[in-house]
């Protein structure tokens, strides 16, 4: 075995390549290997001149102005500090919010290049854009943070924001989300999991931009909140603010909110609602320009708006009550104007000076002393109000709806064509049903017209189907209604239908034959088999018919999402108006036109046998 010795310095290392040899004085040579370097002793340390003491180090101290957008911070920083200013918004003097908004203003119409710059002007391509994970752009243009994407609305861009394209791509309008808004105001749920309003969150209602220049061509108000619904509204903040400053209520008119602007490419005043800017078969925007028109004062509107100015209005029409009746009124309500450059809204008394000016209606105005007054006020009025908006001196906004408002939102959520046609189903009693869940009795006539209105539908097509079914059962003499017979009646009921499409029993634009094929079946067998069971089965499956035949898309002629919109808002504002109402119990008498006792050529409906059950249970409805 060979063992390999270390060897000593300055021998030769056998297979290594030396850098240089020197010869000594004995004749041999001493090796180097590497380059050596001079041993220093190690200095002590010293400091690096520019590095400077922590002492010496300026405290940093957060800045009292509001952050401008030409501030090169992280987003992180620049998302918090925005916040911090939103959470303060109500507080904030007149010259900060008019900063802050023109500041959140820059951030929106970089969304709007962002949107150009990557062809999302396409709605189909923009559906998929907003269906997925939008963190970055949710956090770089709408100042969004980890608490907002860790929170029930998550981080995707419809969970937030409604962005809408006019049909001719000239403008674009944001809107935040309901499902934002609800998990904001939601009393129940815990902090962590309540997504907070950010400066641009709060301008997303309604605010409209030019696509080709990324300009303001609209802005209505940024989201102000109810008494004690989010943080602007906390109730000993509002009484000391009320007790510091200057104020005045102006009625909130239960209308629809219109929002007016100068449309360059039309040289005409363009008429939208908050969330569309196309006329559409509601009839809200075509009603909103013929009002106009009718004050005789369109050219000196537009004007106005031509000069950098945009509008809100509200649009009360018996057509499109929401709540608050107004009765034949048909008129718009000046009570907003914005300049466009400048961010700032017009002093109250200077737009109604402009309203009166322009032949448009103004709200009243209410005059209170201190929040005690005020809230003596929202509690026991009888006035036939929705409330009012509380406007002070430095523009900050709240809104304070009365108790009896929301007493009247409750009734509304009742009269509906389904939630009476299953007071009819159940039997309950009728007066009953009217003191305890309407509750108003202004609102009991449009609940009887409703009643009467299923009565009148379902007797329609109780008729129909009743005399289809007496011929095929008469004609075909079956003894059992098996697949073969169900096969037949098919048949013979398509030739039925396109005879009830012509004498208009059936619009067939709402049904098609088979949306009557399980009622048929249902009817059938409790003709041949009296069967309970399939008697409820068809007062039931008839009274679907109806409510679908009489649904319009509106309710008491005007706009059911509005409505869903405030009583949602209402059950999650339970903790200041009590807790919703339970539903009534009574126990009046079926006068439905369906089968009710159902009594056929056999007699009274009694139980089927249980062999004849089991039979059934295995026959399929149609083939």
């Amino acid at each position: 075995m060979n063992i390999i010795l270390k060897a000593k310095k300055g021998e030769e290392r056998p297979g290594h390549k030396y850098i240089r040899r020197v010869m000594r004085p004995d004749g041999t040579f001493q090796y180097f290997y590497t380059e050596q370097k001079h041993r220093t002793k190690k200095p002590d340390y010293v400091p690096h001149p520019r590095i400077k003491k922590i002492e010496e180090v300026p405290a940093i101290t957060p800045r009292k102005e509001v952050l401008q957008p030409a501030e090169k911070a992280p987003p992180e920083t620049t998302n918090t500090r925005m916040m911090k200013t939103s959470d303060n918004y109500f507080n904030l003097s007149a010259k900060d919010r008019q900063a802050a908004l023109n500041s959140g203003k820059e951030k929106l119409q970089s969304f709007v290049k962002f949107l150009g710059d990557h062809g999302l002007t396409d709605r189909a391509k923009f559906r998929d854009f907003t269906n997925t994970s939008n963190r970055e752009v949710l956090s770089k243009y709408f100042g969004l943070t980890d608490h907002e994407f860790n929170s029930e609305s998550g981080d995707k861009l419809s969970n937030y924001v409604n962005v809408s394209f006019t049909k001719d791509g000239h403008y674009v309008t944001l809107n935040y989300a309901d499902n934002f808004f609800f998990n904001s105001i939601n009393k129940e749920m815990d902090q962590s999991r309540k997504p907070k309003w950010s400066l641009q969150m709060r301008m997303c209602r309604g605010i409209t931009f030019d696509t080709a220049t990324g300009d303001v061509i609209s802005f209505p108000y940024e989201k102000f909140f109810n008494m004690n619904e989010y943080l602007d509204g906390n109730l000993p903040n509002l009484a000391k603010k009320m007790g510091t400053q200057s104020f005045l209520g102006s009625e909130k008119v239960d209308g629809i909110l219109i929002q007016t602007f100068y449309d360059k490419y039309n040289d005409s005043i363009r008429f939208g609602t908050r969330a569309q800017l196309d006329p559409d078969d509601k009839g809200f925007i075509e009603t909103a320009a013929n009002l106009a028109r009718r004050t005789g004062r369109y050219e000196d509107m537009k004007q106005q708006l031509k000069n950098g100015k945009s509008m809100i209005l509200e649009l009360i029409d018996p057509k499109y009550r929401v709540v608050v009746g107004y009765g034949k009124q048909s008129a718009l309500f000046l009570h907003g104007v914005r300049d466009l450059k400048t961010s700032e809204m017009m002093r109250f008394d200077h737009t109604q000076d402009l309203a009166k000016n322009l032949g448009l209606e103004t709200p009243k105005t209410y005059a209170f002393k201190n929040f005690e007054e005020l809230a003596d006020f929202q509690k026991n009025t009888k006035e036939d109000l929705e409330g009012f908006v509380l406007r002070f001196e430095d523009g900050s906004m709240i809104k304070a709806k009365t108790e009896a408002y929301f007493a009247k939102l409750k009734g509304l959520k009742a009269l509906s064509y389904k939630t009476i046609g299953e007071t009819i189903l159940n039997g309950d009693d009728w007066n009953e049903f009217k003191y305890e869940r309407i509750k108003s009795e202004e609102l009991f006539d449009v609940a009887d017209k409703y009643r009467a209105d299923i009565m009148t539908q379902s007797d329609k097509f109780n008729r129909f189907l009743n005399g289809f079914t007496e011929k095929i059962i008469a004609a075909s003499a079956w003894d059992k209604y098996g697949p073969q017979e169900k096969m037949q009646t098919q048949t013979e009921f398509n030739w039925a239908y396109q005879q009830a499409v012509k004498n208009g029993t059936v619009d067939p634009n709402k049904f098609k034959p088979e949306a009557f094929r399980i009622a048929i079946n249902y009817l059938i067998n409790a003709k041949m088999k009296n069967d309970k069971k399939d008697v409820d089965g068809y007062n039931k499956k008839l009274m679907d018919l109806t409510t679908d035949a009489l649904k319009t898309g509106a309710w008491m002629g005007s706009k059911l999402e509005e409505l869903n919109r405030s009583y949602t808002e209402m059950t999650l504002f339970k903790d200041m108006f009590g807790s919703l109402g339970s539903p009534a119990a009574g126990g009046g008498e079926t006068t439905m036109g369906g089968l009710g006792e159902l009594a056929s050529d056999k007699g009274f409906v009694r139980e089927m046998d249980p062999e004849e059950k089991k039979k059934r249970e295995k026959q399929s409805r149609w083939p």
